[in-house]
This record gives structure tokens, sequence and C-alpha cells, in this order.
């Protein structure tokens, strides 16, 4: 199979890997809100401190519009917390898919690099998937950035560090 058609499978593989991190999550661990500062914006969306849904200061401007606007037409449901659940699932997803890519643009093996995946997103994924903290999604949505200009990186062949 050539670069082009693996570097597509890269995404249901990811997609996959993800679907098995957040299955173990919900099976085997609690997600549970672990700082207090989410507690707070979760309330404020909700419309408990207010009444109505209303801004936060911790929080960006086009987030909190759309998070207003869902607690206003549907209050008392954790808008947040849904929000925070799909962008760190849109992380880990991106993260999977730009390493499986990596190992595929450096003509390694596909099945290495989903290997390599599950392993990163075990190790470094499955703490954050499962304490979710406002800061950590931020953190691990800059990595999925970081991993995502990597995976764009193509070398025509495999090179070798060569230590001296």
């Amino acid at each position: 199979m050539n670069r082009k058609a693996l570097r597509r499978m890269a995404w249901p593989a990811a997609l996959l890997l993800t679907g098995v991190l957040y299955a173990g999550v919900a099976l085997c661990l609690d997600m549970q809100f672990a700082v207090n500062d989410d507690t707070s914006i979760l309330r404020t969306f909700m419309g408990y401190e207010s009444l109505i849904p209303s801004f936060h200061l911790l929080l960006h401007g086009l987030l909190t519009w759309p998070l207003k606007w869902l607690g206003e037409a549907y209050p008392g449901v954790a808008w947040y917390s849904i929000f925070q659940i799909v962008f760190l699932a849109f992380g880990c997803v991106l993260i999977a898919k730009s390493v499986i890519q990596c190992f595929v643009n450096q003509g390694r093996s596909f099945w290495l690099g989903a290997a390599f995946a599950a392993v990163f997103l075990a190790a470094f994924c499955l703490a954050n998937c499962a304490r979710v903290t406002f800061t950590c999604t931020a953190a691990l949505l800059g990595a999925a950035a970081v991993l995502q200009l990597l995976s764009l990186i193509h070398i025509s062949e495999p090179t070798r560090l060569d230590v001296i």
C-alpha cells in the first residue's frame, strides 16, 4: 500500500484508538473535574449562580458565547462538561493520527505507528481524559496542534541519526 493510502488510514485508526481509550476510562476509571475552577465554570454556565447562564472570566469569548446560548436554550445541561470531553477526544484523535502519520512519513510500519500511538495515548492522555481540567484540556489541544504540524513534514528517505 502506498503512503498516501496509509496516511488516510490513520484517521479511522486514531478514532478507534480514542474510542478504546474512552471505553477504558468509562469502564475502569471515573471521569471527574479535578479543580474548583472547573466546577465554578460549570455552575456558571448551568445557571446555578445567577439563574441564567452568564460569562466567565477564565474562558475565551469564542467558547463562552456558544456555551451561553446552549445554556439558555437547554438550562441544567452540563454543556461545559460536554465541550471539554469533546475537545479532549478531538485532541486524542489528532495526537494518534499525527503519530501514525509521522511513522508512515518516515517509511516505518503503519502498525508500529498505531502501537506507538496507543502507548502514547495510554501513557500521557489517559490521565487528562479521566481527571478533566481546563488547563490540561488546553495543553492536550496544544500538543495535538504541534504533532499535527510535525505530521506534515515529509522526508523522502528514512534517515538515521549517527552518534559519534
